[in-house]
Formats: structure tokens, C-alpha cells, sequence
């Protein structure tokens, strides 16, 4: 069983007790902390552990950090090796969930730009709740951040006020989970999610240029569909009305993977359960991360034992 006590700290893995921050620390009072969400899958036929799209998160991290403004201070390969050197000493045998963290190193003002800390902390976790039988959502009353404001570009702590006050609004107005409009009134994302729904045979997903986090899961899920369901993709523009319309409406994202969305302001999606694409969808996904088969092998990145 894994220690979930030990976190990666600055190269040593260490008690999670020791691994602490100033409370005047600039990244904990401005939220001037960005982070990647990563998921490593067992293999029980092979006792091994597959890290997915590990590359992909170590480009989006240093993205982030570039547009913080934060000093250069990692490398593309320090930050996916930090990942696995802290797998190998905590050798876990499940699947787990890791964030990954780089943070301010400075009681500074909130202009700081440097020094920089990394951490990494796992824990574990199998699929989400609704995974199997889907969520109920709303629109939420609160507007996405703006890429001229506060950019959800940017995977930083303080971005996730934002998905925080919809997510509290919607489980006090009996819903599960919100989805998010931007400043223009069109579909951005959930809080924590990419969106994406079926509507006329095709899969559709709003754009990069929607207000919303550059999803990893999304582009994996856009490749699957067209790959190995070969589906048509839409990148476009999506209204509040398509989504009472479509056929399915799904969120992904690395710790969701793929969660159903059965009705949305309590308007029935379908015929009010998981569709044949977002559970095509999940096996799909499931299959290449856990690498049941060859393909999609650049995706995986294996854990030594």
C-alpha cells in the first residue's frame, strides 16, 4: 500500500509533516501557485504503473509559469523526472492522482517573480462519482474568467475562485456540477472541466479562444473520437440552448476522465443516460492510459519498479 504521507519537496521526498510553507509565503496569500492534475494508472497485468500524457503536463506547466511571469527556473524534462522519482519511492499499486506544484519561494509583495519551489503529492483515486451513471448540471449565474482579464490559459490557484463560487452555487440549488458561460454568453467549460456534447452525429467542443483551460483530456478525447469511432469534430462556438438539445453532453478532464451529463437545469440530455459516444468515449480513454493494447504507446510513460 502507498505512503501518502510523503510528498516531493525540491528533489527529496519527504514526510508530508515537513513539507511545509511560511504563512506569509507570497503564492499562499495571492494565490500565486500553478499546478498541473495528473493521472498514473496500474497495469495489474504487467505490476506496472503508466503515468499518462506526462509530457503534455510538463509543457502546460512550464506555459503557465511563463505566463505568471515566474523566473525560467525548470526545465521541460526536470518536471516530468520529478514526477517519476517521487512514483518510484512511493510505488504505488493503484491508481493514483498526482498535482503537481510550483510556487513562490518569497514573502514578496504579490509581483514576486522568484525563487520558485516544486512539489508533487499523490493521492489515490478510481474513477469520479457519475462516472457510470452521469451528473446533473446548471448554468451557472457566474461568468468565466477572461483571457483579458484574469486568463484561464494560466493553471494557477487563483483562477479557481472562479470555478469555486459556481461549483457552491450549484450544489446549493440541488444541482451536482455547473458548466460555465463566458463573457459572450457561450459555453465555456465546468468548473475543473472541459465540455463537450454530441449534437446531430457530430462531437462538439467549444474552441481554445472560449475562455477555457487548454484541456489535455479534451485533445485526447477529440483523437479518440475521431481515430477510433470515427466520429466527425467540431471545434466551434457552442450555445446554452445546444446543450438542452444534444443528443449527449459529457465533461472530461483528468480527474473526471469522462462523466455523463444527464440533464442540464433539469432539462433531460437523451434520453437521460450515459450515450453510446461518452461510453465509447471512456473505454476508449481507459484503454489507452492503462495500455491495454500497443496503441497510443507515446502516451504512456512507465514507472520503473
Amino acid at each position: 500500500m502507498m505512503n501518502v504521507k510523503m510528498v516531493y519537496l525540491n528533489g527529496d521526498v519527504v514526510p508530508y509533516e515537513q513539507a511545509s510553507v511560511p504563512l506569509l509565503n507570497t503564492s499562499f496569500r495571492y494565490g500565486a501557485m500553478v499546478f498541473e492534475g495528473i493521472r498514473a494508472y496500474w497495469d495489474d497485468k504487467t505490476k506496472a504503473l503508466n503515468l499518462f500524457r506526462l509530457d503534455e503536463h510538463a509543457v502546460r506547466l512550464l506555459e503557465s509559469i511563463k505566463l505568471m511571469r515566474f523566473e525560467a527556473a525548470y526545465t521541460q524534462e526536470q518536471i516530468s523526472q520529478a514526477v517519476v522519482d517521487y512514483l518510484k519511492v512511493l510505488a504505488p499499486t493503484q491508481d493514483v492522482h498526482l498535482r503537481q506544484m510550483v510556487f513562490l519561494d518569497s514573502d514578496e509583495f504579490y509581483y514576486a517573480r522568484g525563487p520558485l519551489q516544486m512539489a508533487v503529492a499523490a493521492v489515490p483515486m478510481g474513477r469520479r462519482r457519475g462516472f457510470e451513471k452521469g451528473i446533473h448540471c446548471n448554468i451557472s449565474s457566474w461568468r468565466r474568467i477572461s483571457d483579458q482579464s484574469v486568463p484561464p490559459r494560466i493553471k494557477c490557484a487563483g483562477n479557481y475562485q472562479n470555478s469555486r463560487l459556481a461549483h457552491i452555487e450549484s450544489i446549493e440549488s440541488g444541482y451536482d456540477y455547473p458548466l460555465i458561460l463566458n463573457d459572450r454568453g457561450k459555453v465555456s467549460e465546468g468548473a475543473g472541466s472541459a465540455v463537450m456534447l454530441v449534437r446531430h452525429g457530430a462531437l462538439v467542443t467549444p474552441p481554445v479562444t472560449a475562455d477555457l483551460l487548454e484541456s489535455i483530456t479534451r485533445q485526447t478525447l477529440i483523437e479518440l473520437a475521431r481515430d477510433r469511432l470515427g466520429l466527425r469534430v467540431e471545434e466551434r462556438e457552442v450555445d446554452r440552448t445546444e446543450l438542452l438539445l444534444a443528443e449527449e453532453v459529457f465533461l472530461c478532464g483528468t480527474a473526471e476522465e469522462v462523466v455523463p451529463v444527464v440533464s442540464v437545469d433539469r432539462v433531460t440530455i437523451g434520453d437521460g443516460r450515459p450515450g453510446s459516444v461518452t461510453c465509447g468515449l471512456q473505454e476508449e480513454l481507459l484503454a489507452a492510459a492503462r495500455g491495454d493494447s500497443e496503441r497510443y504507446s507515446e502516451w504512456r510513460t512507465r514507472v520503473p519498479n
